[in-house]
């Protein structure tokens, strides 16, 4: 997990550098190159902002992404931006690592509760290093969430 992880992670650090939210990361949009390495494919909900606008003002309101993969923020119609690839890229590694991810549920407004409410539900192969990672991608507050520079230092990655 950690050298596909890094790799993605490097791939949307790149995009957010160039004002790029992704918007939709889930395992079917990552393939393997011949060499063994990740790229990002459909980048149908994928949002650039103009280049001349503030980190601030960059902000989406459109609802979209994959239900068990969307950050609670979109859900909520409050407004988004490049945190949402951080909270889909936590759900990702869970998913890598247990094979389910951490917000289903057999009910979709159940899975839409969980997300919204923060109530992930972590698999016995989550160690504690990556339930804490997990635990601070997993925050409601987009502002307050994990950056991806503090994700590359954080003990999962470093």
């Amino acid at each position: 997990m950690t050298f596909y992880g890094a790799e993605v992670l490097c791939v949307m650090e790149h995009l957010h550098n160039c004002n790029i939210i992704f918007r939709d990361l889930k395992p079917e949009h990552v393939i393997l190159d011949q060499q063994g390495h990740c790229n990002l494919v459909d980048f149908g909900f994928a949002k650039q902002f103009k280049s001349n606008r503030s980190r601030r003002e960059m902000r989406t309101y459109t609802n979209c992404g994959t239900p068990t993969y969307i950050a609670p923020e979109v859900l909520k119609g409050a407004g988004s931006s490049f945190e949402v690839d951080i909270w889909s890229f936590g759900v990702l590694i869970s998913e890598i690592i247990s094979g389910t991810t951490p917000f289903f549920d057999e009910s979709p407004m159940k899975t839409y509760e969980n997300v919204v409410f923060c109530r992930p539900k972590y698999h016995t192969t989550h160690d504690s290093n990556i339930r804490d990672l997990l635990n601070r991608i997993f925050v409601t507050d987009p502002g307050s969430r994990i950056s991806i520079e503090d994700i590359k230092t954080h003990t999962v990655f470093k």
